[in-house]
């Protein structure tokens, strides 16, 4: 089953929402945030960065960082035009393989 998370940030709007679609259904989240700018930003996509943080018992299909203008969706109509849009489902094949591959950064 192919699953879509989405999640914004806006500054100007002190709001922050996430995004879920699992199949047809579309869940949201929304909360009240304040946040200074950060200097850096730091996105762990897989693993638990020396056990801070659980892990994620999935696959990723073309993970993106978007930031800037844009980048923050409020709306399903929003999500709907990028998500389905611009990230449409991998083909029904891509669900079969059972190719894993392994990345060694020593």
């Amino acid at each position: 089953m192919w699953t879509y998370l989405y999640y914004s940030f806006s500054a100007k709007a002190n709001k922050a929402v996430g995004f879920v679609v699992f199949g047809e259904e579309v869940k949201d989240i929304e909360f009240d945030v304040g946040h200074n700018v950060p200097s850096r930003l730091r996105l762990i996509l897989a693993g638990t960065d020396n056990g801070n943080y659980p892990g994620f018992n999935g696959q990723f299909s073309r993970p993106i960082l978007r930031v800037g203008e844009g980048a923050y969706l409020e709306t399903h109509d929003d999500l709907d035009i990028y998500a389905r849009k611009c990230n449409p489902p991998p083909p029904p094949d891509c669900t079969t393989l059972k190719i894993v591959k392994f990345i060694d950064k020593r």
